[in-house]
């Protein structure tokens, strides 16, 4: 007996123990009491490893007050606020530029690859999914060919999302002088504190004068003809100006906290030729001419002011947060919402539910099919409280919807590769890009509508007869969804 109260009075001890961590984050320390509970002792020490803070950065910034550069010319008072209010928080001004508006996969593959193949000095590409695919081969390729021209080549990815890359393919790129390195590689012990940190960003910089962010990683599925997930609709950016320095630093930033990729010495030039020989007849075998074709009319540009926004576990507050936050509680006519996975916080949906209640014409695009269940099981607990307030919700029904974009009054658009989660807001590294521009923020209203076209309308009505899961799988999932 007295055995078990010791274990007992250990085991609320330790419960104890993560909500006193936690007690800045309710939520989240809710659900690790309940798996601390759950799981006695085995869930403290999950929450003793997961739960520690990660080092920061060795040139993370800090959130320091800027000069608003531009500033006059951001007329529009939800701009000006935005622009002021982003600046004070990340040290990134509002700067000129050009925009890009990519919508889907074959698209930007298209401008990524003319771009890489125009690089005359530097690229830098990140991205937290790198296949070894045919879309992935064609990038890898054009590497590979800037780099034997004489082009200073480094290659980020995620430990985690690109894990599935083999070692041969870094090695082919390696062995042409591309410097790789991979963010928070999974090693023994995997289960480490940084494992829930993910490296999400998609960001390539060519010659500091041009750059691709957004939510499109690379990889077959991405291009909408993939058998495996279907049609795809995603959306990312391509950017010039002075704002390319700043996707520039961000990239350093985590370039710096990467880790290198051993592959021994660059191979002597005739080896290496071989294999960049043997690699090309390779992609050309596989590739066929079907999948990624060049477009030939020109690219549609809008001048604008752009600011990115990065975040991660290792800033000061929580940027994207806070970057959503300010967009909701500013907007004074319209916000739309497209993002693949809704788990947001009671701040959030509070500014959801008190910008329709004031008259704000609110819509929110989810997709019908979510790729991993317990977020899907977990939003669908957030519909029927949003369209009481007045928040139109839509299901997108014809495929995949991967893209993260938010539009207001017409005036400011947010593209980026962050979701409405807490594992986009606490957890992952990220960065998000805020653009100012009528055209801009047209083109993407028009695609949203487009996509409104393939969706269903979900009412408070409905909701409560439609049941995809059981009620008591969606709270649970609902629990975890800090975590998630």
């Amino acid at each position: 007996m007295k055995v078990c109260l010791l274990l007992y009075a250990a085991h609320a001890t330790l419960v104890v123990w993560v909500a006193l961590r936690e007690a800045r984050h309710p939520g989240r320390g809710f659900t690790w009491c309940v798996l601390a509970t759950l799981l006695p002792f085995l869930g403290p020490a999950i929450y003793a490893v997961a739960a520690r803070p990660v080092p920061r950065r060795p040139l993370a910034r800090t959130a320091a007050s800027a000069p608003i550069g531009h500033q006059s010319h951001l007329e529009h008072p939800l701009c000006a606020t935005m622009a002021s209010a982003i600046a004070r928080l990340t040290g990134n001004p509002a700067v000129p530029g050009r925009v890009s508006v990519l919508t889907n996969g074959p698209e930007k593959y298209d401008r990524l690859l003319e771009a890489l193949q125009r690089a005359r000095r530097s690229i830098d590409i990140e991205y937290y999914i790198f296949r070894d695919d045919h879309v992935g081969r064609s990038v890898m390729r054009a590497l590979i060919a800037r780099a034997e021209a004489g082009v200073t080549v480094r290659f980020l990815r995620d430990g985690l999302g690109s894990r599935s890359l083999p070692h041969t393919a870094i090695a082919q790129m390696a062995a042409a002088g591309i410097q790789c390195r991979t963010f928070f590689p999974l090693r023994f012990p995997w289960l480490t504190r940084r494992l829930n940190h993910r490296d999400h960003c998609k960001i390539v910089v060519i010659d500091g004068e041009e750059a691709f962010v957004g939510g499109i990683n690379v990889g077959d599925e991405y291009t909408g003809r993939c058998p495996r997930t279907g049609f795809w609709r995603d959306t990312h950016l391509h950017l010039t100006g002075p704002v390319v320095a700043q996707l520039a630093k961000v990239f350093q930033v985590n370039w710096a906290a990467a880790t290198p990729d051993g592959h021994g010495q660059r191979k002597p030039r005739a080896a290496r030729l071989a294999m960049l020989h043997a690699f090309r007849a390779q992609w050309m075998a596989e590739w066929g001419a079907d999948l990624i074709q060049l477009h030939s009319e020109p690219e549609t540009w809008f001048e604008a002011y752009v600011q990115t926004v990065e975040s991660g576990p290792d800033t000061p507050a929580e940027n994207v947060h806070h970057l959503f936050f300010l967009c909701l509680t500013g907007a004074h006519r319209t916000v739309d919402i497209t993002t693949p996975y809704f788990v947001p916080d009671r701040d959030l949906v509070m500014a959801l539910q008190s910008a329709a209640l004031r008259g704000v014409r609110v819509r929110l695009l989810v997709p019908a099919r979510v790729d991993h269940p317990i977020v899907g099981w977990a939003s669908w607990t957030y519909y029927e409280e949003l369209c009481n307030a007045g928040v139109e919700v839509y299901l997108y029904e014809r495929g995949v919807l991967h893209a993260k974009v938010m539009t207001a009054d017409d005036r400011v658009a947010v593209v980026g590769a962050a979701n409405y989660d807490m594992r986009s807001f606490r957890l992952s590294y990220e960065i998000a890009t805020v653009v100012y521009s009528q055209e801009a923020v047209r083109s993407l209203t028009d695609q949203f509508e487009r996509d409104l076209a393939d969706s269903t309308r979900l009412t408070a009505a409905g909701l409560r007869q439609r049941a995809p899961v059981p009620a008591w799988l969606q709270q649970a999932a609902r629990v975890l969804a800090p975590l998630l």
